[in-house]
C-alpha cells in the first residue's frame, strides 16, 4: 500500500511514540524522533517538545542535551541552545557528573 506523504508521517511519528514507550531510557530514540519530526514539519514545535521530554526523562545524559542544543543552533535559536547547555551543566554540578564533552561544545 503506498501512503501519501502526510499519512506517512503521521504513521512514522506513531511508530516513535510507541517506539518511546519500550525505550524511553535511549536517549537515541528521543534524538531520532526529533529529527524526523523537525523534517516533516516546517514548525519545529514537535521537535523541540520532543527533545524537551527527552531531556527530562533523561536529565543526565550528555548525548541527547548535545544533540538537542546542536539542534536549536542548526535552527538559529542560540539563546534557546545555551539554556540546554546549562540546564545540562548545573544538573552535572549538582549530581557530580563529568561534563567535560558538554563543557567544550558550550565554550
Amino acid at each position: 500500500q503506498k501512503l501519501e506523504k502526510p499519512e506517512l508521517a503521521k504513521r512514522v511519528k506513531l511508530m516513535y511514540q510507541q517506539a518511546i514507550l519500550c525505550l524511553y531510557y535511549n536517549p537515541e530514540i528521543w534524538i531520532q524522533a526529533a529529527q524526523y519530526s523537525a523534517s516533516v514539519d516546517a514548525k519545529l514545535d514537535d521537535a523541540i517538545k520532543i527533545f524537551e521530554r527527552g531531556c527530562k526523562a533523561l536529565p543526565s545524559s550528555p548525548v541527547l542535551h548535545l544533540a538537542y542544543a546542536d539542534f536549536l543552533q542548526e535552527h538559529e535559536q542560540h539563546t534557546k541552545a545555551e539554556a540546554v547547555y546549562k540546564r545540562f551543566l548545573e544538573h552535572a554540578k549538582a549530581e557530580e557528573l563529568d561534563c567535560t564533552l558538554v563543557l567544550g561544545n558550550y565554550l
